[in-house]
């Protein structure tokens, strides 16, 4: 809809066909893009309330940077160095915040650490 009121009335079904798009492709592949959106929705949800919503944040960052990746491998995408160095960042931050996520846990589940471990848990929570 935002790109009606943006270009008008040059995004009418007449309009694309004069480019020589075919309609019924474009709109099964909407459908079918919406539909997987719903699914991925839905499965998402699913999945949020057998694990914590901690967990799912970060297997959620740690996917977009697997997504990334992977589709700069598997579509030969040039990827330019400025945007090399966030992908890098972002790991990074992500293998931080999973790390710091999994020792504050297991600090919490041992009842008997030692004194650095107790300052440390202590300074992270």
């Amino acid at each position: 809809m935002v790109l009606l009121f943006v270009k008008g009335a040059k995004f009418t079904p007449a309009h694309l066909q004069s480019f020589g798009l075919n309609l019924k492709e474009i709109y099964m592949r909407a459908f079918l893009s919406g539909l997987c959106f719903h699914a991925y929705q839905q499965v998402s949800y699913m999945i949020l309330a057998e694990i914590s919503p901690v967990t799912h944040s970060i297997d959620n960052c740690v996917k977009h940077v697997v997504v990334i990746v992977a589709s700069v491998i598997f579509f030969r995408t040039p990827i330019s160095p400025i945007n090399s160095l966030k992908c890098r960042q972002r790991l990074k931050t992500q293998t931080y915040i999973l790390m710091s996520v999994i020792f504050h846990l297991s600090v919490k589940s041992r009842p008997l650490l030692p004194d650095f471990l107790h300052k440390i848990n202590h300074f992270m929570s």
